[in-house]
């Protein structure tokens, strides 16, 4: 869904709608109940429901019609409340509470969607619940269908390949192979023979032709680990895979085409 700004509802049209929108920048719509029908297939970062006398019933129904959008409410109410509205504010409010409780907004998920806009091979890959494991979550759901060259960033052991499995697995890639290469791991000389190939007698040991690790994945997905390590000259010849999708085999002056995501 798409996310906009913040969306202030009130009762009546007033001053009050007015106020906000010069002093909060963040509010950039003022709809009227009643007058205005909400827009289901939209998700603003928050909306803002302006609590008068008597419309607290309304203003309930309203919410409950609109599960999966945050929500903030302005004033006072004693009945029950839906689990989408964050917080219950009073209108003398300060800019500072205002952005702590939007940020609370943008966190915020219903519970319906914590799993069920995922794979379950997804869920099971990435254990955990936390707020930064169900980012990591929506990224990779992100961008697994597209073709884009993916740079996965985290220290050591904090899971780069898992990610980059699943990110094949989820995408169309995923009956191809998938090679992983520890770029650190490989002494610099031997490096391009490992992720081109070479020819038969192009250097001492050459004994027969080698195919490299991105021909070895032709239509799939190739991981590059510890790529910082690896050395500027090889770097070039890595860059030209990544724009051309071509490379040529060590001894070789032949270029070859390759179709992988790295």
């Amino acid at each position: 869904m798409q996310q906009e700004k913040c969306v202030l509802i009130e009762q009546a049209s007033s001053a009050f709608a007015v106020r906000v929108q010069q002093h909060m920048t963040f509010v950039n719509e003022v709809f009227v109940v009643g007058k205005t029908s909400l827009a289901k297939s939209k998700r603003w970062r928050a909306l803002v429901l302006f609590v008068e006398q008597n419309s607290s019933t309304q203003v309930v129904e309203l919410a409950l019609t609109l599960p999966h959008q945050p929500i903030l409410l302005l004033g006072h109410i004693s009945e029950p409340l839906p689990a989408n509205v964050v917080a219950v504010l009073d209108p003398d409010f300060t800019y500072l509470k205002w952005q702590l409780h939007l940020q609370a907004c943008e966190g915020w998920r219903s519970p319906t969607d914590v799993h069920a806009t995922y794979p379950a091979s997804l869920s099971q890959a990435l254990v955990g619940v936390s707020e930064g494991i169900e980012v990591v979550r929506k990224l990779i759901h992100q961008v697994a269908s597209t073709e884009a060259n993916v740079l996965i960033l985290g220290d050591s052991g904090t899971g780069k390949e898992v990610v980059a499995r699943q990110i094949h697995a989820l995408s169309k890639r995923s009956m191809a192979p998938f090679i992983a290469v520890n770029c650190g791991a490989i002494p610099n000389e031997l490096l391009e023979s490992e992720l081109f190939g070479h020819e038969k007698g192009a250097f001492t040991g050459a004994f027969s032709l080698r195919r490299g690790r991105f021909e070895l994945a032709q239509g799939g997905t190739v991981f590059l680990d510890e790529i910082g390590d690896m050395p500027l000259s090889m770097q070039v010849k890595l860059l030209r895979v990544l724009q051309d999708r071509q490379f040529e085999r060590v001894g070789s002056n032949k270029s070859m085409q390759v179709d992988v995501r790295v």
